[in-house]
């Protein structure tokens, strides 16, 4: 392992470039406050020569139907705009002990319902390509959020096709 780069440089440039593009596209319903001391903590692991697993480091994202224990779940509704799980999904779990760092949590639509990224907590997830149109699917905040750069990874589902449909006409 060649370390040319930290856990903090590499969380700080995907938070930088959130920055300077989310606004426009609207790919994060959540964002995670303590990304940055994970990142530390992943460095300080691996400078003490501690055993680290297979993502250990590496940022990524979670479709806001997840149950995250640590952040706001809020299945993009305001009917559960304050609702904090106890515990992580299993997927989320795994993430985390592979040593993957959270960023954030990716839009969708209100119980990932519909075929178009919005709703009304969350407002639209715009395609980066074409504004007009949605990224599709209720795992469109995950996709677009990867497709620009603004995390390596994405977990997402898919029940009927959220993860795979095109680009579709925006408006419902």
């Amino acid at each position: 392992m060649r370390r040319e780069i930290s856990s903090v440089e590499v969380v700080n440039a995907f938070i930088s470039r959130i920055d300077d593009i989310n606004g426009d596209y609207n790919g994060f319903s959540n964002l995670n406050d303590f990304a940055l001391e994970l990142a530390a903590a992943a460095d300080d692991q691996l400078n003490c020569g501690n055993e680290v697993g297979a993502l250990h480091g590496v940022p990524f994202t979670v479709k806001d139907v997840l149950d995250t224990k640590d952040m706001p779940n809020t299945y993009c509704s305001r009917a559960f705009a304050n609702h904090r799980p106890e515990r992580d999904t299993a997927a989320v779990a795994r993430m985390r002990q592979a040593g993957g760092i959270l960023l954030g949590k990716t839009t969708s639509p209100e119980f990932a319902a519909k075929i178009t990224t919005s709703s009304a907590l969350c407002g639209v997830t715009r395609n980066p390509w074409s504004i007009n149109r949605s990224v599709g699917g209720s795992s469109g905040g995950a996709a677009m959020t990867v497709s620009t750069g603004m995390g390596p990874l994405a977990v997402s589902t898919d029940g009927g096709g959220s993860s795979r449909v095109p680009a579709v006409a925006f408006w419902d």
